[in-house]
């Protein structure tokens, strides 16, 4: 698959994205259930911060990463307290000491990364019994230009979070 970089997402959230929203998706209002109060949480592929700064907002100490300068200065313009930090950064090689965060949420983005070292940076950064809460393209064509780029299958996901206990696996299906 032809990896997206930073300058095609930047294109994408300068022109608008529908996900480009104000209101906090159903995914992250299921994953805070999950969350103790005084929990340190990643978002890995925040974009212009639509997730993160719900969590802010809910007294959490929320960290975001996204390959987009642009989607990351919308996150900024939209939240300034202490409780949130924002950086540019690739699923791959994520900014953080080993064992920085109690919880780690990534929306959608997996698809779009070099998931092997995307999932080994999660288990780096991750606690010992810490949380991740991963929302994943199965079976999914990611189509541009007439050209399918991506199929994610089920197996590829199950062999890369084999270290992770499942607490929960639910399917949707999209037509």
């Amino acid at each position: 698959m032809k990896r997206y970089r930073g300058k095609t997402w930047d294109k994408w959230y300068k022109r608008g994205v529908r996900w480009d929203s104000n209101k906090p998706s159903e995914n992250v209002k299921i994953f805070k259930k999950y969350l103790k109060k005084n929990y340190k949480v990643l978002d890995i592929g925040c974009g212009s911060g639509r997730d993160v700064v719900w969590l802010a907002k809910e007294g959490f100490e929320v960290w975001g990463v996204d390959i987009s300068k642009i989607a990351i200065k919308k996150a900024k313009k939209k939240y300034k307290k202490k409780n949130l930090h924002l950086f540019v950064s690739k699923a791959e090689k994520l900014p953080f000491k080993n064992n920085s965060f109690d919880a780690i949420y990534c929306n959608f983005v997996l698809s779009f990364t070099n998931m092997k070292k995307a999932i080994l940076e999660i288990n780096r950064v991750l606690k010992s019994g810490g949380i991740v809460y991963l929302i994943i393209w199965l079976n999914q064509k990611i189509i541009k230009t007439g050209k399918v780029h991506k199929i994610t299958k089920e197996r590829e996901i199950s062999s890369l979070v084999k270290k992770f206990k499942l607490l929960k696996k639910k399917k949707y299906e999209i037509k």
